[in-house]
């Protein structure tokens, strides 16, 4: 609740049965943690106490914040109520634990609605048990259908599968390296054939221009010889 806010606030944590909420006069019987707003701090729990709290609505005999909270729960339901100082201990507090106007949250468990504590933990203790059996026969039909039960997949079958599906990823994998180097050597030996054109070309441009040089020099050779045949014929 922000400052100045006035009222109850619900956060439903869990839904309890549809269409299972308690009415004025009803009795009801709960688990709860009391703490205060501002900090934090636990001030009371039932749990601690080791006993659930039992009241009958609109009578009184709570804060008016549980009255107005609690008849919106479901049976079962697990609620967060957020109570302002007014509907609950309002300016007096309760000392030493609660001070005067103080916002209060309660983490409330709605556990029965008309049922004494002793017959709603009976009533929960049947449902506890119940639950175990119903899972000790999906056990034990597992047990009697080698592990799984009919149209479930068999545990050492979806190991299998895994380990399968992990070897094919790692396949895929070691290709698609495999096809990187093949492309890394690939384009490493384009690269090597086309340096040695390079170089083969530039050697037949240089022999060429030796050629040419000698070639000139021969010519050049010829011309001084004939020049000086000539004047010896004189």
């Amino acid at each position: 609740l922000s400052a100045g806010t006035m009222g109850v606030q619900r956060e439903v944590q869990r839904k309890g049965r549809a269409g299972a909420q308690p009415r004025m006069g009803d009795r009801v019987t709960m688990h709860y943690e009391c703490r205060l707003a501002s900090s934090g701090k636990i001030v009371d729990s039932s749990k601690l106490k080791g006993r659930a709290a039992e009241f009958q609505i609109g009578t009184g005999r709570v804060i008016a914040g549980w009255d107005v909270g609690v008849m919106d729960m479901e049976e079962g339901e697990e609620a967060i109520l957020k109570v302002s100082s007014d509907l609950a201990y309002g300016t007096s507090g309760r000392p030493p634990a609660i001070p005067p106007n103080a916002d209060l949250e309660f983490t409330v468990e709605l556990l029965a609605i008309n049922e004494s504590m002793v017959a709603a933990a009976m009533r929960v203790k049947r449902e506890k048990i119940a639950l175990e059996q119903e899972e000790q026969m999906i056990r034990q039909a597992r047990i009697d259908h080698g592990g799984s039960l009919p149209g479930e997949e068999h545990p050492q079958q979806a190991d299998r599968k895994r380990k399968d599906r992990d070897t094919d990823a790692q396949a895929s994998s070691s290709r698609s390296i495999s096809r990187g180097s093949g492309s890394s050597a690939s384009s490493s030996s384009s690269d090597s054939s086309r340096k040695k054109k390079r170089k083969r070309s530039k050697n037949m441009k240089s022999g060429q221009k030796d050629k040419s040089r000698k070639e000139r020099k021969k010519s050049s050779s010829s011309r001084k010889k004939h020049k000086k045949h000539k004047k010896s014929r004189k």
